[in-house]
């Protein structure tokens, strides 16, 4: 796009039994240029599968991530959980799930 960031892209994949594949991939990216998208397309345009994530608004973590098939079916979703620990020398520690 017009700052740089990789929008899209197509991909042949020539297996060892000469077997050729084509994938298109596209990108969908936040106002904080955080990649909130991505849509693998087989060579007919068809969605292979899909992907969202969704960013913590203050500090860009991801927090959700969903899968769909090519239905347009969710069939996965994970969350991330960031927790902070206080420790004796009052430092703190961040743990991520």
């Amino acid at each position: 796009d017009s700052i740089g960031r990789l929008v899209g892209e197509k991909l042949t994949i020539t297996r060892i039994d000469n077997r050729t594949t084509q994938k298109n991939y596209k990108y969908t990216y936040d106002k904080k240029n955080n990649q909130t998208g991505f849509l693998e397309l087989d060579a007919n345009g068809n969605q292979i599968r899909r992907e969202e994530r969704t960013f913590q608004p203050t500090k860009n973590r991801v927090i959700v991530v969903k899968y769909f098939d090519s239905n347009n079916i969710m069939v996965k979703m994970t969350e991330n959980r960031y927790e902070l620990y206080r420790t004796n020398d009052r430092r703190i520690r961040e743990i991520e799930y």
